[in-house]
């Protein structure tokens, strides 16, 4: 059987894709070199799958930093309403939780997979798992198929590329679709990990001391030079013993990278996208002020209590000091911070856990005040790309129309997805986009 569209990669943009031609009365083959469909999909918010946010259309835009704009003109046509709309016809139950985010009333990233797949099933989409793609094929600046590992060759007027970024490599993203797109004459823009946890050296991240503490609704800024903070993002964080992760680590990280980059940059360092920690172990004997010529550092400035202003925090403070001033410091003080977080930051002041409540000075008490506002903490690098939620960088949009998600370069061939230069917060923001992009290119894909 020939078909008029080849779709590589089915995550959700290429499922998505697929539908839509289909529904376009597309013969459409989809093709997978994983076992299964959607494997990567299955593993999205936890395994829950954050289909979308109700957020507005400017809102989404905000929240996708690498290119959104790109968007404007597919959000116009096809939105997260859209998208909940379109899932609810197929059967599947949705749900609102805090921050906009749209999940499966079921909370099983399986059911919005079985439901792509029952619907591609029923517009007669043909689904090959297990079959790897070598080469898209061209001539003359027209697509004319693809070349799969087994030396065949399947002909197509139109071919869209979906394979995904290189995150979660172990998924199958391996950024396979760069290497068509390049020898198509595209151009691929740098990558680098984007929602990705954050690696620091701190005490914090030593054995009894902060790791596995997850602090809900904080505030989380990126530093600059001189102290000025170049983006503030709201939610929950978790310390581990790297670093820190969480919704609000995640999307400042991008941030974070791009500044420790230009540091790096200025001090003529090379970027390191893995653990510092291998540096700092070979350099053993130095003192941290010398480590930090060797690494450079940017700092992350977190906010325990983003509600209260300091002078508040005080006087909550001196009235744990009248309640229970006879009782020592990490006793008289519990229930105003998590424990493990008071004892520590205690320890950080150096006062003594043991003394009186009551002995506690003026200024001891804004020294604790301050450091809840201001809980700075130095940041070396990330965990590596293929450790990160989504891609940075990919195929250039200058070379993409907006409006189709065609190439400019090559009749015939689209694409969508995470292999795009673009990237979100998380939220259900990467998954809007890899539903709006499939849904476009699906609609586009050789219009009559």
């Amino acid at each position: 059987m020939t078909y008029d569209v080849i779709i590589i990669g089915a995550g959700p943009s290429g499922m998505m894709a697929a539908i839509t031609a289909g529904m376009r009365g597309r013969r459409v083959l989809l093709l997978e070199k994983n076992d299964v469909v959607g494997k990567k999909l299955a593993f999205t918010g936890g395994g829950r799958c954050n289909l979308t946010n109700s957020a507005s259309v400017d809102e989404i835009i905000n929240n996708i930093p690498g290119n959104g704009r790109f968007l404007y003109g597919a959000l116009s046509r096809w939105n997260n309403k859209d998208i909940c709309d379109f899932f609810e016809e197929l059967g599947l139950k949705l749900k609102e939780e805090d921050h906009g985010r749209i999940f499966p009333a079921a909370e099983d990233a399986l059911t919005v997979i079985a439901a792509l797949e029952k619907r591609m099933a029923e517009l007669g989409v043909a689904v090959a798992c297990r079959t790897e793609v070598t080469k898209v094929l061209s001539r003359a600046g027209k697509i004319m198929g693809v070349r799969l590992r087994t030396g065949k060759v399947l002909c197509a007027e139109g071919i869209v590329i979906a394979t995904g970024g290189k995150s979660y490599s172990s998924m199958g993203s391996t950024g396979g679709g760069y290497a068509f797109a390049k020898t198509l004459g595209h151009t691929i823009t740098p990558l680098s990990p984007g929602e990705v946890p954050l690696l620091s050296g701190d005490s914090f991240t030593g054995k009894d001391q902060l790791q596995g503490l997850s602090l809900q609704d904080v505030s989380v800024s990126v530093l600059g030079t001189k102290g000025k903070r170049i983006v503030t993002h709201r939610g929950d964080i978790l310390f581990t013993h790297f670093g820190l992760s969480g919704p609000a680590v995640l999307c400042a990280s991008t941030f974070a990278l791009k500044e420790l980059e230009k540091r790096r940059r200025l001090s003529g360092e090379s970027a390191v996208d893995a653990d510092d920690s291998s540096v700092r172990q070979s350099i053993p004997n130095k003192k941290e002020s010398d480590i930090r010529k060797i690494i450079p550092v940017i700092q992350i400035a977190i906010d325990i209590l983003p509600d209260k202003k300091e002078d508040e925090i005080i006087r909550e403070i001196q009235n744990y000091g009248q309640s229970g001033g006879e009782k020592s410091l990490k006793n008289g003080l519990r229930g105003f911070l998590p424990e493990r977080l008071l004892l520590y930051f205690l320890r950080e002041l150096d006062l003594d856990l043991e003394r009186q409540l009551k002995t506690l000075t003026s200024g001891e008490a804004w020294s604790l005040a301050t450091l809840c506002k201001n809980f700075a903490v130095d940041i070396t690098g990330s965990l590596p790309l293929d450790k990160a939620f989504v891609t940075c960088g990919g195929v250039s949009l200058k070379e993409i129309d907006s409006k189709t998600m065609e190439s400019k370069l090559v009749r015939g061939l689209y694409f969508c997805g995470e292999v795009l230069d673009l990237n979100g917060h998380t939220g259900g923001f990467n998954l809007t986009a890899a539903f709006v992009t499939g849904r476009i290119a699906g609609e586009s894909i050789l219009r009559v």
